[in-house]
């Protein structure tokens, strides 16, 4: 295959490129699918929660783990149902992609509210999540979930942060 010259002077393989926007749809996509955990979360859309994850996936929380993404959202529904509304925020998003499979981190801050009308009432958690992932014939899907509390602010009665 012949080099491209590119508007830099520089030469590019074709394979190189295609190599680089699949790796971008990649990124692109596991980005995506992290968005969506956290909006299911927090439209409490426990179904499509679960279908986020890969069947054989491992969860690890701070309060408890579950292994399998069956009885997944019934799980997520039970460690949310104290509280009314939360606000989950995942940010510095970083996945490597090797293959069919990838792993990564992110920020995350949760708040995480009792009773709607009294906002200021809140507990909130932030901290790491730890990601792995596999391509499925349906999309990427996590295949591992692990939360590492760094810091919570105000009343956690629930032991959601498990203690922190």
């Amino acid at each position: 295959m012949t080099a491209d010259r590119s508007t830099d002077g520089s030469t590019d393989s074709g394979a190189s490129r295609d190599a680089g926007a699949s790796r971008a749809a990649d990124e692109a996509a596991l980005a995506r699918l992290l968005t969506s955990y956290a909006w299911c979360v927090d439209d409490k859309r426990w179904e499509d929660w679960e279908a986020c994850f890969t069947p054989d996936a491992e969860v690890r929380m701070p309060f408890a783990s579950h292994n399998g993404s069956a009885g997944l959202a019934e799980w997520g529904r039970a460690a949310l149902a104290p509280f009314e509304r939360t606000h989950h925020m995942s940010a510095n998003i970083e996945v490597t992609v090797t293959g069919a499979t990838a792993v990564g981190r992110s920020k995350f801050q949760a708040v995480h509210v009792p009773e709607a009308s009294r906002p200021s009432e809140h507990f909130t958690e932030a901290g790491t999540y730890l990601w792995a992932f596999r391509r499925t014939p349906d999309g990427w899907r996590i295949s591992r979930c692990e939360i590492e509390t760094a810091w919570t602010a105000g009343r956690d009665t629930t032991g959601l942060a498990g203690g922190h």
